[in-house]
């Protein structure tokens, strides 16, 4: 009778297992559209750390939009208590310009943060690395994102498909 339930309870101690990492520490993402190329790619499939909740800028992170219903991947630019900035095509933060701008660009639309922005406690400024094919933090709809909104960063960068 024991050997009998040793295959069930196996798999349902994978289970319970699987559901907890994927819940608390580590989740698999597919990303969805192009504002995170060249870095991420339509379908390519990435590690989500759900459990270090510390961020600096240049770090990927996924989020919740409550304003566009939907779950976002983007660079952070500017962490709490850090001011940002784009003028005349470049970023910048804390009046330095930013070294997490792609190379050899140029944004076009800065949006909100034409004038200085003052990031509070708990507040973070996003953008997507395809800067004319990214609704982000220059945008109204997403805007600044709250740090009980982010759902964790991007530790691995897996397979593209």
């Amino acid at each position: 009778m024991i050997n009998k339930l040793k295959p069930i309870l196996t798999i349902l101690i994978i289970l319970i297992l699987t559901c907890y990492i994927s819940t608390y520490w580590f989740q698999f993402t597919l990303v969805q559209g192009e504002s995170m190329s060249p870095t991420l790619t339509p379908n390519h499939l990435v590690i989500i750390d759900k459990h270090n909740k510390t961020f600096q800028d240049g770090d990927i992170i996924v989020f919740y939009s409550s304003n566009v219903h939907s779950v976002c991947i983007k660079r952070i630019i500017a962490c709490p208590n850090e001011s940002v900035q784009i003028k005349n095509g470049l970023i910048y933060v804390n009046n330095i310009e930013s070294p997490f701008q792609q190379p050899d660009t140029y944004i076009s639309y800065s949006g909100t943060a034409t004038d200085k922005i003052q990031m509070s406690n708990g507040q973070y400024f996003v953008i997507g690395d395809n800067y004319e094919h990214s609704t982000d933090s220059r945008y109204s709809e997403i805007g600044i994102i709250s740090y009980d909104n982010i759902i964790g960063k991007v530790v691995f960068p897996f397979i593209s498909q």
